[in-house]
């Protein structure tokens, strides 16, 4: 009866957020911004006029429930999981971490598994240390994900467009990309290479369990700061 009981309530669940929520459009307009990489798999954005993004991130139901009995949801990747039912269950809102408009600059460090990690306002100190800063991350906000953009990247034999030129002809400047951020990969980026991108706010509109880099994180609605969390403003000195 247990078992009856917690499968009911995720098809209880899963039914309420498939038919009240935002299904997956295909960047249909206006949402029709492109970052140039695999996230655009499961992202849909509209750049707005002073440059910020406003969207959503999109799941699936895998079937499964979590421990705690949240029914278990990942990100959209695949046709069948576009098939199964994307919905939107995180409002995005975004603003631009770009030297060539406001100065701020964002080092790739590495990536094992789970979402890029990124140093903020990397510098030298005056030790020779490779050192961060705080103080490039925007406010007010939570913005907690820094995601890069590409001028497009091949991904399995597919071109995946991006909105850079948008970018640059809003702000009317030349956006500087290494060639090693045109990758629609994060595995694929090189350490110390410094690229454009966004800094994300993300807002849950469910309560789940969100399957991603070998964990299952609950979550609830409001302020998400902990699924998608890959700032850090400092890094151990050389030896």
């Amino acid at each position: 009866m247990k078992h009856f009981t917690l499968f009911s309530l995720f098809l209880l669940l899963a039914g309420a957020a498939s038919a009240g929520g935002r299904g997956w459009k295909d960047h249909e307009w206006p949402y029709e911004f492109l970052f140039g990489n695999h996230i655009d798999t499961h992202q849909e954005t509209r750049l707005l006029n002073d440059g910020t993004l406003e969207g959503f991130f999109y799941v699936y139901w895998t079937g499964d429930l979590s421990p705690d009995g949240l029914p278990v949801a990942a990100h959209c990747t695949k046709s069948e999981h576009y098939e199964a039912g994307c919905f939107a269950a995180w409002h995005i809102a975004a603003r631009p971490c770009i030297e060539e408009i406001n100065g701020c600059e964002a080092m790739f460090l590495y990536h094992n598994q789970d979402h890029p990690v990124w140093l903020v306002g990397p510098r030298i100190d005056a030790d020779g240390n490779l050192r961060g800063t705080r103080g490039q991350i925007v406010q007010p906000g939570s913005f907690t994900h820094m995601h890069w953009l590409t001028e497009g990247a091949s991904h399995e034999g597919t071109f995946l467009p991006s909105s850079l030129e948008a970018v640059e002809a809003l702000f009317g400047v030349d956006i500087n990309v290494p060639k090693q951020c045109n990758v629609s990969m994060a595995k694929a980026l090189t350490a110390g290479v410094v690229c454009p991108g966004y800094f994300l706010e993300i807002r849950a509109t469910e309560k789940f369990a969100f399957k991603h880099g070998g964990e299952l994180i609950p979550v609830v609605s409001g302020t998400d700061n902990r699924t998608h969390l890959n700032l850090v403003t400092s890094i151990p000195a050389a030896e």
